[in-house]
């Protein structure tokens, strides 16, 4: 394992700072890619764009904090679940510009998912988060950002299948050469299956 620099953040207001990780991985090393566009590779550690304060618990994004570089190694994430996400989006909420809602909202999408990944035979959570995650997903459809497929992917997530279908094959006229990808959302979308994939590819 290569460790690089860390990062300690200084929060504003907080007089107070946080280690974060960052490392490099291994050469050649295999990765994950997810029906939601969420990338894996083996031992590497991004940033998530939303920090929080470990004084306050009030949450920044990384623009918004003094980062300073440390020689040291250190293996501190920052780790978001469900519980995070809730929190963050009742402080942050109607505050989130436009641009940081497209900054937080494909943060926020793949910690919900997240839950599913590590507990593929976990109940769907409800009440607050389930509609919130909702409303993320649906605001992430109308982002011009996001590509055909992954719209594609997001209305399967929603449980609308004949809607994916239909977006699905509009991005196989327009990424012919990721049908692969488009095939296995395809499937599962024609099965009625909302579930988040896993799907074979190296990153």
């Amino acid at each position: 394992m290569l460790y690089v620099n860390s990062l300690v953040l200084d929060y504003p207001a907080c007089v107070s700072f946080k280690e974060v990780l960052k490392r490099l991985a291994e050469s050649g090393s295999d990765g994950k890619l997810w029906s939601d566009a969420k990338g894996e590779v083996p031992m590497l550690t991004k940033f998530t764009p939303i920090q929080r304060c470990p004084k306050y618990r009030n949450y920044y994004f990384m623009d918004e904090v003094h980062c300073s570089k440390v020689d040291v190694e250190t293996d501190k994430p920052e780790k978001f679940d469900w519980s995070d996400l809730i929190d963050a989006d009742r402080k942050l909420g109607n505050l989130l510009t436009e641009e940081q809602k497209r900054v937080s909202y494909p943060m926020f999408l793949h910690v919900y998912n997240d839950f599913f990944r590590e507990n593929p035979g976990g109940a769907v959570l409800e009440g607050v988060i389930l509609s919130t995650i909702r409303n993320i997903r649906e605001a992430l459809l109308t982002f011009d950002e996001v590509d055909t497929i992954l719209k594609g992917e997001l209305l399967r997530e929603l449980e609308y299948f004949d809607e994916s279908v239909e977006m699905l094959e509009k991005a196989r006229v327009e990424q012919p050469d990721m049908g692969w990808l488009i095939d296995q959302i395809e499937e599962h979308a024609k099965n009625r299956d909302p579930k988040v994939l896993y799907l074979c590819h190296t990153l």
